[in-house]
């Protein structure tokens, strides 16, 4: 049974086109001490700097870094993460659940605790959750911090028909319904999958393009359910990460029965450790893709992982 909040949104393969019938919105009632702009145009870029024996930066300060437009430095006009500069914007992590046949309700067999693995600590956090299988790209709860809620939307991701697998195009789809989302929330997404993309012509190249766009970096959670060795495509899609900032993981054999919570925990620790910059993108004169990237002033503080985004000029 469909639940009443969902958005079910039908994916036109190979193009990924959206028939969105409603624009989802985030539920009433903003997290205390959020910052509301009335700009709408501030891009956002996510990253974290590691150190050479692999310890993260936890003192970063905006003066140690530069936010690079096409090579050319921009005004910061948004600095929080680390021990210095509190989070106080607001932050949404969406999950997408591969519900293809391959998958067998893999990750969500057990009860979440999505308080006390990610919300508690954030209190300007929501959660989303998405579904996908054959043609259709379900959103089942829209960012919210209503445990209920969300509970309710992992049994709409259970009932879900089961198909295909157009991994690439679902999150075409989703990063470009999030972009066209009102708010500047920095945003996040974990796309639980084995990695295999079935009867798309969508690419990974195209859902890269997309993520960066919207400034959404991927989380991809590798599941090896049949195999334990990597294949080509799964290391396609592990590459999300990579390209787009985010980080991979991976569970070999059969993944643990509190998967989700796992994959909670360790969201929770890229957000603890991880740095948001913002700057309000001015006209250059020149139309379409501009690359942006996170430049440290000092490069003997580490190393930058994560940290660039591209974003569309319109002249």
């Amino acid at each position: 049974m469909m639940l009443q909040s969902t958005r079910v949104l039908t994916l036109i393969l190979p193009t990924a086109c959206l028939l969105f019938g409603q624009q989802a919105t985030p539920e009433s009632g903003e997290a205390p001490g959020a910052v509301f702009r009335a700009q709408t145009n501030l891009a956002l870029v996510s990253f974290q700097v590691v150190t050479k024996k692999n310890d993260f930066v936890e003192d970063l300060r905006a003066d140690e870094i530069e936010l690079r437009e096409d090579g050319v430095a921009q005004k910061v006009a948004l600095f929080e993460g680390g021990r210095l500069n509190p989070r106080v914007s607001n932050m949404e992590v969406h999950v997408l659940f591969d519900c293809s046949g391959s998958m067998l309700d893999m990750g969500i067999r057990r009860p979440v605790a999505f308080h006390a693995n990610l919300l508690d600590e954030f209190p300007n956090l929501r959660m989303g959750i998405w579904g996908f299988a054959g043609p259709t790209l379900s959103y089942f709860a829209t960012p919210t911090r209503d445990a209920a809620v969300l509970q309710k939307a992992l049994a709409g991701v259970r009932e879900m028909r089961k198909g295909s697998t157009p991994l690439y195009g679902s999150v075409v789809a989703a990063t470009r319904a999030l972009a066209a989302s009102p708010g500047d929330s920095l945003r996040m997404m974990v796309v639980i999958s084995d990695g295999h993309s079935l009867f798309e012509k969508v690419t990974q190249a195209d859902a890269v393009r997309a993520a960066r766009s919207a400034g959404i970096p991927i989380y991809p959670v590798l599941i090896h359910v049949y195999f334990p060795g990597p294949d080509r495509e799964q290391s396609d899609y592990k590459e999300l990460a990579t390209l787009t900032g985010g980080t991979a993981f991976e569970f070999r054999n059969v993944p643990p029965d509190n998967l989700l919570d796992v994959v909670l925990k360790r969201m929770a620790e890229q957000i603890r450790y991880g740095y948001t910059a913002g700057y309000y993108p001015a006209s250059t004169g020149k139309s379409g893709t501009h690359e942006v990237q996170v430049v440290l002033n000092d490069s003997g503080r580490g190393t930058v992982v994560g940290g660039m985004r591209s974003v569309q000029h319109q002249e």
